[in-house]
């Protein structure tokens, strides 16, 4: 009988998992990427949440948070005690867990190097996202437009005339 994870797999282009109102679109080569991970769809889900808790944003596509998974992912394979931490947040069931529970639980491990690899995974990923930045209002970088002197910084009417 197939496993679960080849049953998705087999089933086309995309897998969605869905949990309580999120959702995170895997293609078939990040699913593979993932696995490569040696990380299940349970420790999967319990890092998009983690990350959700660390730097939460309403309005933030979960799509961005998915690339902050893989963000993490990257790391998490240069050191397997990043994937035990993981392993023991999971085992806690973190993800069935309240938001107010969540966020107890991260504050108990917040001085691990566990919490620290994933929080600087997120904010890096996070923020230098540019979906990021249009859901926060940020135009970014200025120097693609001349630098700020032309974009309405200079129109101070409010201090005298020099």
């Amino acid at each position: 009988m197939p496993t679960r994870r080849q049953l998705l797999r087999g089933a086309g282009g995309a897998i969605v998992i869905v949990l309580g109102g999120l959702q995170i679109a895997c293609t078939r080569e990040e699913s593979a990427e993932l696995d490569s991970a040696g990380l299940q769809d349970p420790e999967l889900l319990t890092l998009v949440a983690m990350m959700q808790r660390i730097v939460p944003h309403e309005n933030l596509d979960s799509a961005v948070y998915h690339d902050a998974v893989q963000a993490f992912l990257r790391t998490a394979r240069e050191n397997p005690t990043i994937v035990d931490g993981l392993a023991d947040l999971q085992a806690t069931g973190f993800v069935d867990l309240s938001i107010d529970d969540q966020i107890a639980s991260l504050n108990a491990i917040e001085d691990t190097p566990f919490f620290d690899t994933v929080r600087g995974a997120a904010v890096r990923s996070l923020y230098a996202d540019e979906r990021t930045w249009e859901m926060l209002g940020y135009g970014g970088d200025a120097s693609r437009y001349g630098g700020y002197i032309d974009l309405g910084f200079n129109d101070i009417d409010w201090l005298p005339d020099v």
